[in-house]
């Protein structure tokens, strides 16, 4: 016996009937307090599906932006660009407060802080094809800055 060792457990363990019920009621209660928690794929949760829901809405909308021809908009695609980005910052520390604040562990944070960075690299291509689409030949492709043309997210790739 050890400190660890809950009170009754030396007396369950006497009992097998109490102990198999015992077994049961915490694994119902532990499912219960993580319902998310479950596997549904080989190795995802169903809470880890969930956060990639987030992930194929922004990557479907920013293929629209880019290629649909009537919704093709570089303004719109270069926001959806920078969404991911947003996210590879917030998930760059290890004790990250996004990823304490969902549970996450460290390992698990890593992949979504590395498919955000592959997402926002794919969805700067996409848009770095609509505005060169949308501006066809345009010499006189000014932006906000200075009134010149914006080639920085050209330099970052």
């Amino acid at each position: 016996e050890t400190i660890g060792t809950p009170v009754l457990h030396s007396w369950i363990k006497r009992y097998p009937r109490v102990q198999a019920f015992m077994q049961r009621f915490y694994d119902k209660r532990w499912a219960s307090y993580y319902p998310l928690q479950r596997r549904c794929l080989y190795t995802c949760t169903y809470g880890e599906v969930l956060l990639l829901v987030p992930y194929v809405v922004i990557a479907l909308f920013g293929l629209l932006t880019s290629f649909h021809p009537s919704l093709r908009s570089g303004f719109s695609s270069g926001h959806l660009a920078r969404v991911p980005l947003f996210v590879v910052l917030l998930t760059a520390n290890r004790n990250s407060w996004i990823t304490m604040l969902l549970g996450i562990p460290f390992e698990r944070g890593l992949f979504y802080h590395k498919l955000s960075g592959y997402m926002s690299l794919f969805l700067g291509f996409t848009h770095a094809f609509a505005v060169s689409v949308e501006h066809n030949g345009d010499k006189n492709m000014r932006f906000l800055f200075l009134d010149v043309t914006n080639i920085s997210g050209t330099y970052l790739v």
